[in-house]
């Protein structure tokens, strides 16, 4: 949490460093989220018995537009991200076929750098816009609640709560695109779409059930946003 904090007041000095310069827009984001992971081999195969689930998370931070032209920006700041999925298992022993369940959440940091397009006006105050580009995650916390069998240890406790962070990479590349509309007001500008981000990179560090796995925590974003 004092990462998040610090992390947020010194993009917010920076932002605000820049604020008078002509084009810049700073704004406030919140954002309702639906995140689940692609989980595959490593040679890219799904899981035989592997059922995955979504499961809903929050997003929020400071959010910074800078116009080029009228009708071309950048879309970036810095955002605060818990992604949640849930995965479910039937697992073979020896002996015994165990059903495993896992309910998995990530935090991190997720900086944006993405190419924003705006038609022109629509009607009076109103316009459309598209947002396409990347966005760079630093993933600082890990939580994995399991029942039924142990991910690390099969033969340890057959639930409880993992939380070494070691079991994830620090950093990962999302792509990122949706539609949103912005609408202008006397008293700042509103905008409200829905962002697509789409994780490249394998975020697993941990060999579940004696497994190498590739997972990729993909979500969707309800973004509500308010520009000074």
């Amino acid at each position: 949490m004092r990462v998040y904090i610090l992390s947020l007041f010194l993009l917010l000095g920076t932002l605000c460093s820049l604020h008078a310069q002509e084009g810049i827009k700073i704004g406030l984001r919140l954002s309702p989220i639906s995140s689940f992971a692609n989980i595959t081999d490593e040679e890219g195969n799904q899981f035989l018995g592997l059922n995955r689930s979504s499961r809903p998370g929050f997003s929020y931070g400071l959010t910074a537009n800078y116009g080029f032209t009228d009708n071309y920006g950048l879309y970036t700041g810095i955002h605060i991200v818990n992604k949640r999925f849930e995965r479910n298992q039937d697992i073979n022993l020896t002996n015994e076929t165990v059903n495993a369940s896992q309910v998995v959440r990530v935090s991190s940091i997720e900086i944006p750098a993405a190419i924003k397009l705006r038609s022109n006006e629509i009607t009076t105050g109103l316009y459309i816009v598209g947002i396409f580009g990347l966005a760079f995650e630093f993933n600082t916390g890990y939580k994995n609640e399991f029942t039924g069998l142990n991910p690390i240890n099969p033969t340890g406790d057959a639930s409880g709560v993992n939380r070494n962070s070691d079991n994830i990479r620090r950093l990962t590349t999302s792509f990122i695109f949706g539609p949103a509309v912005d609408y202008e007001t006397d008293f700042g500008m509103f905008n409200l779409g829905i962002i697509y981000h789409q994780m490249l990179s394998n975020i697993n560090k941990l060999d579940s059930y004696g497994n190498s796995e590739t997972i990729k925590i993909h979500y969707l974003a309800f973004d509500l946003g308010y520009f000074f």
